[in-house]
C-alpha cells in the first residue's frame, strides 16, 4: 500500500486556499495561522508526522506576538491619554505667569523679571544684551551670591530701545553660560499642526515649547534687585 500519496508538499485545498483571511489584523493572522496549521496536519506523512514540539514552538510564538501586540496599543492608548491630559492643563494658563529658560527676548518699554543661576559666587556679574544691529548692551548686576538670583530690569531706566535681544551673562569666575530665565504671562495655548507640539505664546518671549517651562508662577519669592 502506498502510504506516500499525501506529502508536505502538497498544495491546499481549495476550500484552505479561500478560507485563509486576508486581514493583516492580528485576529486574521492568527485565524490563518490554526487554518494553515491544520492543514498541514492533515497533509502530513503518516510515516514522518509534524513535530509536537515545533507545533508547540509556533503557539508559543503566537500568543508571544498577540501578547507583545496588545502592550503595544496599550501604551499607545496611554500616551493619547497623557497627551490629551497635558493640552487641558496647559489650557489652563492662559493669563497667568510662568518663567522660561531663554537667551533671547523683546523688549518694550515695560520691566521685565528675569532670574540668573550661578554655579559659582561671583563678585563681578555683566548682563549683555546684543540688539539685531550687533551692538552690545552692558549691565552691571554687582556681586552675587551662588544658586538662584532674580532681577527686575527696566529698558527705559538703562536706555534700550524696544526691539529683540540675545542675552548673556558674564562672571569674573569665567562661568560658562550661566541659566537666564525669563518671566511673562501666557497669551494663548496652541498645537502646532507640523508636529502636534504645545506652544505657548508667552508675552515678550513668542512662541515657547511646553517643555521650557522652568516655574508657574511669580518669578520671584523675594524681593529682587532692580536695575
Amino acid at each position: 500500500m502506498n502510504v506516500n500519496n499525501r506529502t508536505t508538499g502538497q498544495q491546499l485545498t481549495p476550500y484552505a486556499a479561500e478560507a485563509v483571511p486576508q486581514s493583516n489584523s492580528v485576529a486574521g493572522k492568527e485565524n490563518m495561522f490554526m487554518r494553515l496549521m491544520l492543514e498541514q496536519m492533515t497533509h502530513q506523512d503518516p510515516s514522518n508526522p509534524t513535530d509536537s514540539n515545533q507545533m508547540a514552538n509556533q503557539f508559543a510564538q503566537m500568543a508571544q506576538t498577540e501578547s507583545l501586540t496588545t502592550v503595544a496599543k496599550l501604551m499607545n492608548a496611554n500616551n493619547t491619554l497623557m497627551d490629551n491630559l497635558q493640552t487641558l492643563s496647559t489650557a489652563n494658563l492662559v493669563g497667568k505667569q510662568v518663567m522660561v529658560q531663554s537667551d533671547s527676548v523683546d523688549l518694550k518699554n515695560q520691566p521685565i523679571e528675569a532670574r540668573i543661576t550661578l554655579k559659582n559666587p561671583a563678585s563681578v556679574v555683566t548682563l549683555h544684551l546684543k540688539d539685531k544691529q550687533g551692538t552690545d548692551h552692558t549691565i552691571s548686576l554687582g556681586k552675587l551670591p551662588v544658586g538662584q538670583n532674580g532681577f527686575s530690569l527696566d529698558p527705559q531706566k538703562n536706555g534700550l530701545p524696544a526691539g529683540e535681544y540675545t542675552l548673556s551673562i558674564v562672571t569674573d569666575t569665567g562661568e560658562k553660560s550661566p541659566t537666564i530665565e525669563l518671566a511673562g504671562t501666557v497669551n494663548t495655548v496652541r498645537i502646532s499642526p507640523a508636529d502636534g507640539q504645545i506652544l505657548l505664546d508667552i508675552n515678550g518671549l513668542g512662541d515657547v515649547p511646553y517643555n521650557q517651562i522652568t516655574q508657574f508662577g511669580p518669578a520671584h519669592s523675594k524681593p529682587a534687585h532692580s536695575f
